[in-house]
């Protein structure tokens, strides 16, 4: 694969690579909110690592890329796995359900 060569393809890419972590990364949660303290701690701190290492992985193979390739990409993905993953978690018995 190649790297991205415009800040557009960088940002896009991120934001699918964004798109696959938030949606792993909600399922988890979404099972694991269910679960007792222990298990949801657990799963919360991994899949924190998970994220940050796949982050560091990624910037790590475009280290020799221009930096607005990197930012846009970095950025991309951080707002595309955030979003997802806010949007999938189910709200918890301890909130108000909305109307």
């Amino acid at each position: 694969m190649l790297p991205p060569e415009t800040a557009a393809s960088a940002a896009l890419l991120g934001a699918l690579c964004g798109a696959f972590n938030g949606l792993l990364a909600g399922a988890v949660m979404r099972r694991a909110v269910a679960a007792s303290q222990p298990v949801f701690f657990a799963a919360f701190v991994a899949g924190f690592f998970y994220r940050l290492l796949f982050l560091l992985g990624s910037l790590w193979l475009l280290r020799n890329e221009k930096y607005i390739i990197i930012v846009a990409f970095a950025a991309a993905l951080i707002a595309a796995q955030l979003i997802l993953e806010v949007v999938l978690v189910p709200r918890g018995p301890w909130t108000s359900k909305r109307s």
